[in-house]
């Protein structure tokens, strides 16, 4: 199992879109984590580009930010919480062993001295 995770300074343009392509191609990951995507609208584009029919997104606020979480449709993905800097899930083993485990993604604020606080708060 692979987990990408990419501050991908913007999906904006096609330059970024294709970088990603390229490296979900390399890395074939179960589980894709964005920072800073800087999107403020749908992603549907996106994840049919990349094909990846799961995702769960926090857009942007303003020019700043935005996070986002893909994952395969052969994962078994339950939310736990998520805010303007983190995705938290839980994952579920399809084994029938019962074996579950947390990844949590998340995006530190742009200010240094908030950062100790952005996955705290909501």
């Amino acid at each position: 199992m692979e987990i990408l995770a990419w501050n991908c300074h913007g999906l904006n343009n096609d330059r970024a879109v294709e970088a990603l392509q390229t490296l979900i191609r390399q890395k074939k990951p179960s589980f894709i984590f964005l920072s800073e995507t800087k999107v403020h609208d749908s992603m549907n584009n996106l994840r049919l580009k990349i094909g990846y029919r799961n995702c769960e997104v926090v857009y942007n606020y303003g020019q700043l930010g935005g996070v986002a979480l893909f994952w395969e449709d052969s994962m078994d993905v339950r939310f736990l919480s998520k805010s303007k800097f983190h995705v938290d899930v839980e994952i579920y083993a399809i084994d029938g062993f019962g074996v579950r485990w947390r990844l949590t993604g998340f995006y530190g604020h742009p200010a240094a001295a908030e950062r100790w606080w952005s996955c705290v708060t909501p």
